[in-house]
């Protein structure tokens, strides 16, 4: 699938192509990654892409109303396992991992989300804008 056409889809678009079989997760994670490639050094969204993580959760993509959706998570209070989020802010060093999947991490991956990135997020959430002095403005 071209990325044009991959963009002209949402969310449920995705997942009625994937679940019909018209394509495949892996295509769908690759499309969202070339979409980051492109598009992130303008926008300036995108803080870590999870290349690795999101090959293997392509691979082998939950079974909810999502499945093999690529998705980009905040790096806010919605941590997956073992990526370290930074919560938009210094203080956090080089970002605190945690030990588990958050609930609703768990619930995205549970309707089967492919987490691609994370993305982010005004320091500890606090601001309508995300113009962080640790990663720059979005």
């Amino acid at each position: 699938m071209r990325l044009d056409e991959y963009a002209s889809y949402d969310g449920l678009g995705l997942a009625e192509l994937i679940r019909d079989g018209e394509l495949s997760a892996e295509e769908a994670r690759a499309c969202a990654l070339e979409a980051i490639a492109r598009l992130n050094p303008e926008l300036n969204a995108v803080l870590h892409v999870l290349e690795t993580e999101s090959q293997d959760e392509a691979r082998a993509p939950g079974d909810g109303p999502f499945r093999g959706v690529p998705f980009a998570v905040k790096e806010l209070l919605c941590a997956p396992k073992g990526v370290a989020f930074r919560m938009g802010s210094r203080l956090t060093g080089v970002g605190v991992a945690s030990e588990h999947d958050t609930e609703l991490m768990a619930r995205f991956r549970a309707a089967g989300f492919v987490t691609v990135a994370t993305t982010q997020t005004p320091e500890f959430g606090y601001n309508p804008t995300t113009e962080t002095v640790a990663f720059g403005p979005l």
